[in-house]
């Protein structure tokens, strides 16, 4: 959905006027989907480094990858139970 400003053109300006208006209100859509994009990736990336370094020092048995399965279905598990409740 765009978000278009409408303001009154004084005569004798064109209609280019309400274009550019509407271009610039969907970039700055864009440019806050791209904003929060960016920061969902720099918390996964974030999350991901967090539980490397956690499961290297306690020395955690298996791979990072059955750690972090380990950690989303516990976290996945919590919220269905809190639900049912």
């Amino acid at each position: 959905m765009s978000a278009i400003h409408k303001i009154d053109v004084p005569y004798g300006e064109t209609d280019a006027d309400f274009v550019e208006i509407e271009m610039l209100d969907d970039f700055r859509m864009h440019l806050q989907h791209v904003r929060r994009v960016s920061i969902r990736l720099w918390i996964a990336v974030c999350v991901y480094l967090m539980a490397a370094i956690v499961h290297k020092q306690l020395d955690l048995p298996g791979t990072l990858h059955r750690t972090l399965q380990l950690l989303s279905s516990t976290r996945l598990r919590k919220c269905l139970c809190m639900r049912s409740t």
